[in-house]
C-alpha cells in the first residue's frame, strides 16, 4: 500500500451517530479515527437498551481509547485483551459513583489499521465489514443467543435474523467483567473500504442494501450520507452509528 509522506497509511473517513426516535439520549458512542504513530484506531460502541446508563458505559469504554493509548504498540500491534479489561475497569468505576447504573453495559467494536492489515478487537452486536473486490464480508461475529444457536444448528444462518434471541448479548462490557473477546486480522489494499456500524443500522438495513452502498458511494464522505439517508427512509428505529473508512492511495 502507498503510504503518505509522513508514514501514515492514506485514509478517508466519515461517520454519523443518530439518536434514536423517544430516546432521552444517544447511547452510542464512537471513535472516529485516532492516529498513535503510523496507526488509525476506530471504534463504535452501543450502551445495552433496557439498562440505565447505557450512553455512560459506551462512552467509558471508547473512552480508553485515548490519545497516548498504552494498548498498541509501536509496531501497530494492539492488545485487546489489555483495552477490553480496561474499559470494563472504566465502567466499574463509573458504577461505583453512579449505584443507578450499576447493570451499565456495553458492546466494543474496534479496528486497529496499520500497514496493509487491519486487526479487529469486538464483544457484542455491533459490527465491522469489510469491503474488497467489490466483496463485502462481515468480519466480526454477532455475540447474541440466536447467533449461537445457529452455530449449533439449532436453527438455520437465515433464521437467525428474525429470531427475537438475536436481541439477547451473551457478551458484553460491564462492570463484571466476564466479556468473551472476538478477535481477527485482514489485509486491506488501496481501494478498500471498512464499515463499522451498530445494531441500530444492521437492523434497519440488510447486508445487501449494505453492500451495495458501500460499493457503490463514490466516496467515503457520500458512502456515509447514503447510509444515513437509507436509514431515515427505512425508518430509524434506535440510535444509530457508523464509522466508514476508505483505504487510499497517498
Amino acid at each position: 500500500m502507498r503510504q503518505t509522506d509522513d508514514g501514515r497509511v492514506a485514509t478517508d473517513i466519515a461517520h454519523f451517530t443518530l439518536k434514536g426516535p423517544n430516546r432521552e439520549t444517544n447511547q452510542d458512542s464512537m471513535l472516529a479515527g485516532r492516529r498513535i504513530g503510523d496507526t488509525l484506531l476506530v471504534a463504535v460502541a452501543d450502551g445495552v437498551g433496557g439498562q440505565p446508563g447505557g450512553d455512560v458505559a459506551s462512552k467509558s469504554a471508547v473512552g480508553v481509547l485515548g490519545i497516548g493509548t498504552p494498548f498498541v504498540d509501536s509496531r501497530g500491534n494492539p492488545d485487546f485483551q489489555a483495552m477490553f479489561i480496561t474499559a470494563c475497569n472504566a465502567i466499574a468505576r463509573q458504577a461505583s459513583l453512579m449505584p443507578e447504573n450499576a447493570t451499565m453495559a456495553t458492546t466494543l467494536s474496534v479496528c486497529v489499521i496499520d500497514g496493509t492489515r487491519a486487526r479487529v478487537g469486538h464483544a457484542g452486536d455491533s459490527r465491522i465489514y469489510h469491503l474488497a473486490g467489490g466483496e463485502l464480508r462481515r468480519v466480526t461475529r454477532d455475540q447474541t443467543v440466536a447467533q449461537e444457536l445457529a452455530d449449533a444448528a439449532v436453527i438455520t444462518q437465515a433464521m437467525v435474523e428474525r429470531d427475537f434471541r438475536s436481541n439477547i448479548l451473551n457478551s458484553v462490557l460491564s462492570a463484571r467483567g466476564d466479556f468473551e473477546l472476538f478477535e481477527t486480522t485482514f489485509d486491506v489494499a488501496p481501494g478498500d473500504r471498512v464499515l463499522l456500524a451498530t445494531d441500530g443500522v444492521t437492523k434497519v438495513l440488510c447486508e445487501d442494501t449494505i453492500r451495495d452502498l458501500v460499493r457503490d458511494a463514490p466516496s467515503i464522505a457520500d458512502l456515509a450520507r447514503a447510509l444515513e439517508s437509507a436509514i431515515r427512509t427505512n425508518g430509524l428505529a434506535d440510535d444509530a452509528t457508523a464509522v466508514c473508512v476508505g483505504i487510499t492511495a497517498a
